[in-house]
């Protein structure tokens, strides 16, 4: 079973929640009616269950991953660099095209990457050289 706590830290905070909600109770016991005693419980149990609920909605809605952020352009403002992935494509006269006019363009940086498709026959067998060949003169 996981705890539903996300770290030490939280689960010691929930145990002292506990504890100091646990306190009114007892003083009630002590101090008052059972009917007091029961009416407490009922608040302090009904605090209780709420935070859980709240626990358990902020782990199913996952963790907040903090947003990643590009580094900073370091060239001029009129450089670009342009990113083209290609596998099956890279034969098609479109694409060959834009390429060609992106590297034509002043100040702009094309990098190309072909991977190589290997089929998992090819990785068993170890034939994977002249897959990689093909790619690299692509």
């Amino acid at each position: 079973m996981r705890s539903p706590f996300h770290s030490e830290q939280e689960a010691f905070r929930f145990l002292l929640l506990l504890i100091v909600a646990l306190i009114p109770v007892g003083l009630a016991a002590v101090l008052g009616p059972t009917w007091l005693v029961v009416v407490v419980l009922a608040v302090v149990l009904g605090a209780l269950v709420a935070r859980a609920a709240q626990l358990r909605m902020r782990k199913l809605r996952g963790p907040e991953l903090p947003v990643k952020m590009a580094p900073p352009h370091l060239g001029s403002a009129a450089e670009r660099r342009v990113l083209v992935v290609a596998n099956d494509t890279l034969s098609e006269e479109a694409l060959l095209s834009e390429v060609e006019r992106l590297v034509s363009t002043p100040h702009t940086h094309v990098l190309l990457l072909v991977p190589a498709l290997i089929s998992p026959g090819a990785r068993l067998t170890g034939a994977v050289d002249s897959l990689l060949g093909q790619a690299s003169a692509a």
